[in-house]
C-alpha cells in the first residue's frame, strides 16, 4: 500500500547518470553499488530460501533492482513486501525507472509514506491471512542499512513482534480448537438467553473504568477499591474476583474468557456477590451456569484486520455462522490473547472516559505470579509442605517459563515472558490507536507501559469520576435488553446448512486436490469454515483455495454437527 503523504519529513532524493546506468543519491550519498547495482542486488536476493506460502520482506526500493531480483526468485504462491521508508525516493524512482513488472505483480505489497510502520503491520497481517507466513530475514542493500539504520531496526522489531504473536496465536488455536468448539456447543443455551455485548456500545460515555488484574500489585491497592467503585465502573478479570470480594468490593463486571477447566476454579467457594458476568462464547461451560440469565452478558472475540480501505473482522469457530442462522449480531471484543485486553476493548466500545489499570503487572515481581487472595495462590499454599515456601513453589513454576528481563515501572528490571510481552504490546498499541486516556492507578511494580501514566487514586478520581447511581443506571440499561429470534426462519436456515454439509461427503471434486491435513490447515478450519460456513459449503469449487475451504469444512463435519445439534436444542429452550 502506498500513501502519498504531503511533505513527509525526509531528505531529498535524486537520480542522475545515464539511462543505462542511473545513480540514486539520497542526501548526497549513493544508495547502491556504483560499479554493479544489479550484481549487488542479486547477491542480496540470493540469500533467499524460496519456499511456497511464505512472505518475504525487502527493505528499501532504491532503483528497484533488489525488488526485481527477489521477485524473480519468488515462488508463485508467495508474497513480497517492499518497504521504502523515504517517500521521495519512491517518487523519484517511479518518475525515472520503469517499475511496471513490479507494480503489476499481485504478489508484491508496497509499503511507504509517513505511516509506513503501521502499513507494514497491515501488510504482514494481510499476507498471513492470505496463507503466506512471514520469514524472519529481511533483504536490504548495504547503503540502506547504513543511512536508514533506525528505520531498519524498527522494521526488524515489528517483524519479530508479529512472528512472536503469530506463533503464540497459532499454537493456541491448534491446541484449543477442538475445546473451543465443544465449549461453544455447550454454551449455546446461555448465549441465547444472555444480554449481548453490543448493548454496551457507547453505553458508558463520560464514565471512567478501572480494569482490575490479579497481579501481585493488587494486594497493595485492595484498601482503595471500594473508594474507586463509588466513582468508576469496576471490571475485573476472573482471577481477581476472589481478592476483590475478600476486600468487600463487588466489581460491576467480571470477565470469563478462557476455555480451559482450570479457569473455573476462580469461581469456586466464593461468597454471594452482585457482580455481573461477561463471558465469551468459548469459555468453560460451567462458568455461565453459575449466574442467572439476568446477570449475564454474552460476547465473542475476533481479530480486526485493518488496511487503508477499511477493516475486516475475523472470528474463531462457528460464531459467524451462528449469527447468520439467527439473523442476530451479538457484538464482539477484539482478541488480544488475554482477559485484560478484552477488558480494555470493552472500555473502548463502551465509550468510557478513561481507563485505569490496577493489578495489571504483566510480569513476575518478587517471583510472584498472582495476588495473595486469588484462588490460585490459595491452591499453591495448600500444597506446600514444611520444607518449602509458597514463594519457592512459584519460583519452581516460573523456572519452567521462558523468562525475559525487561524494564519495569521506575526503570527497575523485572522478569516477564514472551506471552506477557505480547499483551504489553497489545495494550500499548490499543492506547495509541484509541487515544483513550490510560493510567496505571496506585502502587505498581510491573512492566512499564508506553502511553500509561502512573497516578495515585486521588489523581485518577480527581481527573475522571462519575457517580455510583449513574453507573448502576447505565449497567441496568445495558443488561436489560435480551436477544429475540425468528424461530421458523432460524430453523429453515439450519436445515439448509445441514443439506450443504451433507453434500460435502459425496463431492468428488474435493478429493482431487489431495488429502487434507487438519493440523496444517487448522487456521483455515477455524477461520474460513467458521467465518463463512454456509458459503464454504455452497461455493462452486473453481479454485484450489475454495476447494481447500470445502476440504476444511469436511474435516470439521463432526464439529459442525455438534454445533448444529447444540443450536437446535438451545432454540427449543428459548
Amino acid at each position: 500500500m502506498v500513501e502519498l503523504a504531503p511533505e513527509p519529513p525526509v531528505q531529498p532524493a535524486e537520480i542522475s547518470g545515464t539511462a543505462d546506468q542511473p545513480v540514486l543519491k539520497w542526501n548526497g550519498k549513493t544508495m547502491h553499488s556504483v560499479k554493479s547495482p544489479e550484481g549487488e542486488a542479486q547477491q542480496v536476493a540470493d540469500r533467499m530460501s524460496p519456499e511456497p506460502a511464505r512472505a518475504y520482506v525487502a527493505f528499501g526500493l532504491g532503483l528497484g533492482h533488489l525488488a526485481e531480483a527477489a521477485r524473480k526468485r519468488l515462488p508463485e504462491r508467495s508474497a513480497l513486501i517492499v518497504i521504502e521508508p523515504d517517500l521521495r525516493i519512491l517518487r523519484e524512482t517511479l518518475t525515472c525507472i520503469d517499475l511496471r513488472p513490479l507494480l503489476f505483480d499481485n504478489r508484491i505489497r508496497w509499503v511507504s509514506g509517513k505511516n509506513w510502520p503501521e502499513y507494514f503491520r497491515r501488510a504482514l497481517r494481510q499476507a498471513d491471512e492470505s496463507g503466506c507466513r512471514p520469514v524472519t530475514a529481511i533483504l536490504n542493500l548495504p547503503a540502506y542499512g547504513i543511512y536508514f539504520g533506525p528505520a531498519l531496526t524498527e522494521t526488524r522489531g515489528i517483524l519479530a513482534q508479529f512472528i512472536n504473536e503469530r506463533d503464540i496465536d497459532t499454537g493456541t488455536r491448534k491446541e484449543l480448537w477442538h475445546l473451543w468448539n465443544a465449549n461453544l456447543a455447550n454454551n449455546l443455551p446461555a448465549l441465547l438467553s444472555s444480554a449481548p455485548v453490543r448493548n454496551f456500545v457507547a453505553a458508558f460515555d463520560q464514565i471512567p473504568v478501572v480494569l482490575v488484574g490479579a497481579g501481585p500489585s493488587l494486594d497493595a491497592c485492595l484498601p482503595e477499591m471500594r473508594r474507586l467503585r463509588e466513582r468508576a465502573l469496576i471490571v475485573a478479570v476472573d482471577t481477581a474476583l476472589a481478592p476483590l470480594l475478600d476486600a468487600d468490593c463487588n466489581p460491576d463486571l467480571v470477565l470469563a474468557m478462557d476455555a480451559q477447566e482450570e479457569n473455573a476454579r476462580d469461581f469456586l467457594n466464593l461468597p454471594n456477590h452482585s457482580a455481573r458476568l461477561l463471558f465469551d462464547a468459548f469459555c468453560y461451560p460451567s462458568i455461565p451456569c453459575l449466574y442467572p440469565a439476568a446477570a449475564r452478558i454474552a460476547s465473542q472475540t475476533g481479530h480486526v484486520l485493518s488496511d487503508i480501505r477499511g477493516e475486516t473482522v475475523v472470528r474463531n469457530g462457528f460464531l459467524p455462522a451462528l449469527e447468520y442462522l439467527l439473523d442476530f449480531e451479538f457484538g464482539f471484543l477484539q482478541n488480544g490473547g488475554s482477559v485484560i485486553t478484552a477488558g480494555y476493548d470493552l472500555a473502548r466500545i463502551a465509550g468510557c472516559a478513561a481507563v485505569g489499570l490496577v493489578g495489571v503487572d504483566l510480569s513476575f515481581p518478587g517471583y510472584r505470579m498472582y495476588s495473595r487472595g486469588t484462588n490460585r495462590s490459595r491452591y499453591h499454599m495448600s500444597i506446600v509442605n514444611r520444607h518449602e515456601t509458597c514463594e519457592s513453589k512459584f519460583f519452581d513454576e516460573l523456572s519452567e517459563k521462558a523468562k525475559l528481563r525487561v524494564e519495569g515501572i521506575g526503570g527497575k528490571p523485572v522478569w516477564s515472558d514472551r506471552v506477557l510481552i505480547l499483551y504489553k504490546h497489545w495494550m500499548e498499541d490499543a492506547a495509541a490507536k484509541t487515544r483513550l486516556p490510560s493510567c496505571i492507578v496506585g502502587p505498581a511494580h510491573g512492566l512499564a507501559l508506553k502511553g500509561y501514566a502512573q497516578v495515585s487514586v486521588d489523581e485518577f478520581l480527581g481527573r475522571f469520576s462519575s457517580s455510583r447511581d449513574q453507573i448502576e443506571t447505565r449497567l441496568n440499561r445495558a443488561t436489560a435488553a435480551r436477544p429475540e429470534f425468528n424461530q421458523p426462519a432460524a430453523r429453515a436456515r439450519l436445515a439448509e446448512l445441514r443439506r450443504d454439509l451433507s453434500g460435502l461427503e459425496t463431492n468428488p471434486a474435493i478429493d482431487k486436490i489431495g488429502p487434507f491435513d487438519l493440523v496444517r490447515w487448522v487456521d483455515m478450519a477455524s477461520y474460513e469454515v467458521g467465518e463463512r460456513l454456509r458459503t464454504v459449503c455452497s461455493v462452486e469449487p473453481e479454485s484450489e483455495h475454495l476447494k481447500r475451504r470445502q476440504q476444511a469444512s469436511r474435516a470439521c463435519l463432526q464439529w459442525a454437527r455438534l454445533f448444529l445439534d447444540g443450536l437446535e436444542s438451545a432454540l427449543d429452550q428459548v
